[in-house]
């Protein structure tokens, strides 16, 4: 007897850069469907369908929205019944859902395509960015840490600010710089060691550069495991900050430490002058002691 030969069928993917698929493969390579608006089996082939899934998962961070509309490209209902079942016992899949589902072959005329569905997805879990936000959000990007080669750069620098950063209040915003370009060196000393570098920086330079920038802002002090307290962290900025700058800069006398009272001014005259008569022999009597009243030591300050 000869062997049956199998159908081949177009897969709809063929023609998109995101799934980019072969085009004619086997119908077993089709998921069946019981939609009236097909032909007895879904558009994409299972493959293609995996990596719809796949692309939805990773825009919305849940595997419910993945699905939902994953199946609504497939004209295949959302149950809620079917769901639920599946996740109860493991992690809920595009593959385990239509499985599950077409094994309800007494449901095929009801749950027949997407009008049937019965979950209603609550706004706070469809999180798909627009093309416009994801443009946007690149340019924010590329706005704070400059032009890089790929999203994961991108990725990788937040991640490292926000740990480097965190419980940390800027000063100023040469600090913030400061841990910004650290980032950058972080980033830098990756792809050198990944191989993805052609410039001329050598790993000596960026690692040496890496170590001034975290004695700077005080992040290569090991000698305790504990984490710092707030007191602790505000004093390691400061002096962080103090390094970088003149002190002369950062700190003015406050009007309170003035001598208002001249309390100063009445040490110097009657004690220390007459002091420093009786040890040098000198005769400064340049003081008269009815003077004494201009000193108002019993006033209060300003």
């Amino acid at each position: 007897m000869a062997k049956k030969i199998e159908k081949v069928r177009l897969c709809k993917g063929h023609n998109s850069p995101l799934l980019n698929c072969l085009g004619d493969m086997r119908e077993s390579e089709f998921y069946t469907s019981w939609s009236k608006f097909t032909d007895g089996k879904v558009p994409y082939c299972k493959t293609c369908v995996n990596k719809i899934y796949e692309y939805y998962l990773k825009e919305t961070g849940s595997d419910k929205t993945a699905l939902y509309f994953t199946l609504m490209k497939l004209d295949i209902p959302f149950i809620e019944e079917i769901y639920n079942s599946i996740a109860e016992k493991k992690t809920v899949t595009i593959s385990t859902y239509i499985t599950t589902l077409q094994r309800k072959t007494t449901c095929q005329d009801i749950w027949s395509d997407f009008t049937a569905t019965d979950v209603k997805l609550d706004e706070n879990e469809v999180h798909i960015q627009t093309v416009d936000d994801k443009k946007r959000e690149l340019d924010n990007l590329e706005r704070t840490w400059g032009k890089q080669d790929c999203v994961e750069d991108y990725d990788f620098l937040e991640e490292t600010f926000g740990r480097y950063t965190k419980g940390v209040d800027f000063i100023n915003p040469q600090q913030e710089d400061l841990y910004k370009d650290l980032c950058r060196d972080r980033l830098l000393l990756r792809k050198i060691n990944d191989n993805r570098y052609s410039g001329e920086e050598s790993l000596d330079k960026v690692q040496n550069r890496i170590s001034k920038t975290m004695a700077i802002l005080k992040l290569d002090q090991f000698e305790e495991n504990k984490p710092k307290t707030i007191s602790e962290q505000l004093m390691f900025t400061k002096i962080a900050q103090i390094e970088q700058t003149k002190p002369a800069d950062l700190y003015k006398e406050p009007k309170k430490y003035r001598d208002f009272n001249k309390i100063k001014m009445y040490y110097k005259d009657l004690v220390l002058r007459p002091l420093l008569n009786t040890l040098v022999g000198s005769k400064d009597f340049n003081i008269d002691i009815d003077d004494v009243g201009k000193y108002n030591l019993d006033e209060e300050s300003e």
